[in-house]
């Protein structure tokens, strides 16, 4: 299976470094941003590299700026086919609801298990990794 390239926009850094961890237990090659713009801009420099991602993990709210349904809108306008799945602790929030709703391709209710996270990736990309299998 070819390596997942996954970007997480998170703007706490213990979930950004936890996050990262367990994707990398997935076999995936991770890229972390504390904030919507960054992410966004991260994003499309990979575009424009050609390398683009496999899957985006957005926070539904990040503080100082953007929150993860603005971000998703920016990032489905730089690529149409942006792989987003929305992560958040507010597990009756609107975009975890019907998340497709919101440009979403899956979601991810924190705390979560390996397990979510990889249906998570499966539903977003139709890959989940190779990890170990952990819950």
């Amino acid at each position: 299976m070819n390596e997942l390239r996954v970007l997480v926009i998170d703007d706490e850094e213990l979930v950004r470094d936890v996050l990262a961890r367990l994707l990398r237990r997935l076999g995936a090659e991770v890229v972390t941003e504390a904030d919507g713009e960054s992410g966004v801009a991260r994003y499309a420099e990979a575009m424009s590299d050609g390398r683009r991602f496999d899957a985006v993990l957005v926070d539904l709210t990040i503080s100082g700026g953007r929150d993860g349904k603005e971000v998703v809108s920016e990032l489905l306008a730089v690529d149409p086919d942006c792989r987003a799945i929305v992560c958040s602790g507010y597990s009756n929030d609107p975009a975890l609801v019907d998340h497709a709703r919101f440009g979403f391709r899956s979601r991810i209710t924190k705390p979560f298990r390996m397990a979510d996270l990889r249906r998570a990736l499966w539903e977003a990309t139709g890959r989940g990794g190779e990890g170990d299998g952990a819950n």
